[in-house]
């Protein structure tokens, strides 16, 4: 006779030998991550930015500004390969 046995995820299993044994890699799972070090992250300033106009009055400004965004894209933005 097979016994239903519940697994500590949530499901049911009839083997309780597979249960041990995944309870038992869970925890080490768990020792492993608790020994490791916090994840270090770098703190970044959002503030260091300015607009490219205060206030956009036209939709010259809105063009101007357009210019402005896709010349630094060409610049600085990722170079497009050509594939033959």
């Amino acid at each position: 006779m097979k016994i239903l046995v519940k697994s500590h995820r949530g499901g049911w299993t009839t083997s309780s030998e597979w249960v041990e044994e995944e309870y038992k890699n869970h925890l080490a799972l768990k020792h492993r991550q608790a020994k490791r070090p916090p994840v270090k992250t770098r703190l970044v300033d959002l503030e260091n930015s300015k607009p490219w106009m205060e206030s956009p009055r036209s939709i010259k400004d809105l063009l101007w500004i357009a210019q402005q965004v896709q010349k630094r894209v060409d610049q600085y933005g990722p170079k497009h390969r050509v594939l033959l």
